[in-house]
């Protein structure tokens, strides 16, 4: 029997790589409704069976292994760390008020030596080794902005130059900073992931394959600690610079004006996935201080950080830190936070990339692209002044963790989020999160990949969708204009958590076919986008009620 265990256990944790590297390549399609296509029935029928059949072989192993320290009850998760944001008449418009910012950024790398041989590189894993960095292109970076209309309390931004922040992590940095925010009216600190697949693995699910399969069940039988892909060095040293980030941020804090302005980011986008629905703009908020200082670009993209691929052993920290390299030579402080971009990789040509070639290698294309993007951003001439108004408000939101295969990751140590049980379930308690921005525009933090038809709208329909019906929830754009009609929502995604994609219910295929990519093999419920926007829709109807 423990051969049989054993066997399937590695099994499919071997298969993981496959799916991920799959995930990271970009895929020939078409962004139009003209190109979906219709699943065929029998088709579905028997890849939800093949579906069905495996995912019951890995939820058999996933129940015999014994929860590390991170499988506990319900009464015993964790609670420190979160934040609520501001109280319900902070939502109102305030008299007086007016914009302050402040920004810092800082290294996560303390010397080549302490990365190379000794952290593990995200974005895949690796199967016949050990996929240690071999190599350091760009420096790996934590970017803070602090912002405040000076009557609401003070929102600040933490992005991280990374594959991906769980919250367990993410907790530690609010509460390291507890009391410094309790004395500086921080009412709200967003951890973000840049989601590079060509950084240090801050998530612990790109370790040693083997250790994980056959040392860590047998370490958590005698209460030991499971090893992850996460060194312990690298991640003290980066919830300390974060900490120290958010305190220099604060405490540069200055009064100015902030603009809203947008470049055409459509060149630059290519879906894998229908429905073909995008954000199609680079969206940039630039703070300009009173006292003639430097002025702070912050960017959100809908694409992939994937441009040096996501199996190599190289650090990069992919095209935002070229595109950060051409502002700052514009005079501005730079710092990009993901939107939704659940299937939305690079788009790569002469149009795209700065000094193209056919026969460039990936790492300079990469820069290309960035440099491309950079010079995007500096020919805005669009932007509009945003009234001096900010707002925010959390709330946690429970996922049942019912993917097995993740769930078998739990159990080997690879992934380092709480998860408690209820009768025969599992679950994973996350946060999601609702900001307003001046007079017209909305914000939503999500802890994953989210899919962009989620939040503008455009699900795929019974035709269409996997599972033949209808997605029967509204957009999280037509929940915000329920609540105010005239504001734009930007989702700002792998926010406060990462729980991987989260897809409509609808439209949740079977993980081994080919039309999901590798999408359902890294998402946590096949209910997750069900639970999470009426999770949303209650945050929102719960404000001033």
């Amino acid at each position: 029997m423990k051969k049989v265990v054993s066997f399937i256990l590695a099994a499919t944790l071997v298969l993981l790589p496959c799916f991920f590297a799959f995930a990271a390549q970009p895929a020939g399609v078409e962004t139009n409704a003209e190109s979906y296509v219709a699943p065929q029935r029998s088709h579905v029928k028997g890849q939800d069976l093949l579906d069905k059949i495996v995912r019951g072989l890995v939820k058999a192993v996933a129940v015999l292994i014994p929860g590390g320290p991170n499988f506990v009850s319900k009464d015993d998760m964790p609670t420190e760390g979160f934040m609520e944001g501001m109280a319900d008449p902070a939502f109102s418009s305030a008299q007086g008020a007016t914009w302050s910012a402040g920004f810092d950024t800082r290294s996560l790398i303390t010397a080549p030596d302490d990365i190379i041989g000794k952290c593990y590189v995200g974005g895949t894993m690796s199967v016949m080794s050990k996929k240690y960095a071999t190599a350091i292109e760009d420096d790996l970076t934590v970017h803070t902005l602090a912002l405040s209309d000076g009557v609401n309390g003070t929102v600040v931004f933490v992005v991280l130059d990374c594959f991906g922040v769980s919250s367990p992590t993410v907790r530690e940095i609010r509460s390291e900073l507890a009391d410094f925010s309790a004395e500086n009216g921080i009412a709200a600190i967003n951890v973000s992931a840049l989601h590079q697949h060509s950084a240090v693995d801050t998530m612990g699910l790109n370790g040693d394959l083997v250790g994980a399969v056959f040392v860590n069940p047998w370490k958590n039988l005698f209460g030991l600690r499971a090893d992850n892909g996460q060194n312990a060095e690298y991640m003290e040293n980066l919830v300390a610079q974060s900490v120290a980030s958010v305190k220099a941020a604060v405490g540069s804090m200055t009064e100015g004006a902030l603009y809203y302005g947008t470049a055409d980011a459509t060149k630059y986008l290519y879906d894998k996935r229908q429905p073909f629905v995008n954000d199609p703009n680079f969206n940039r908020f630039r703070f300009v201080p009173s006292d003639g200082g430097k002025e702070t670009w912050l960017v959100t993209s809908s694409i992939h950080c994937v441009g040096n691929g996501a199996a190599g052993t190289v650090i990069t920290a992919d095209y935002p830190y070229y595109a950060e390299q051409t502002v700052n030579a514009a005079g501005a402080n730079c710092m990009f936070i993901m939107g939704a971009q659940q299937s939305n990789t690079l788009e790569r040509n002469a149009d795209t990339v700065v000094g193209y070639t056919d026969d460039m290698d990936r790492l300079d294309s990469l820069k290309g692209f960035g440099y491309s993007i950079g010079s995007a951003l500096t020919a805005i001439d669009n932007d509009v002044p945003v009234a001096p108004h900010l707002a925010a408000k959390y709330a946690t939101v429970t996922v049942e963790l019912d993917n097995p295969i993740l769930l078998l990751a739990g159990k080997t140590g690879l992934i380092t989020n709480y998860v408690y049980r209820e009768g025969t379930k599992r679950f994973i308690e996350s946060e999601i999160g609702y900001m307003e921005l001046g007079n017209d525009l909305a914000f939503a933090f999500f802890p994953g990949e989210l899919a962009p038809e989620l939040a503008f709208g455009g699900c795929l329909g019974a035709e269409y969708s996997w599972s033949g019906t209808d997605w029967e929830y509204p957009s999280m754009q037509d929940i915000v204009n329920e609540r105010d009609a005239n504001r734009t929502l930007l989702p700002f995604s792998l926010s406060n958590d990462q729980l991987g994609y989260i897809v409509p219910d609808n439209n949740y295929i079977a993980f081994l076919a080919e039309e999901s990519g590798s999408t359902e093999f890294v998402s946590v419920s096949r209910h997750a986008a069900s639970v999470m926007i009426e999770a949303f829709e209650d945050l929102i109807g719960g404000i001033g009620a």
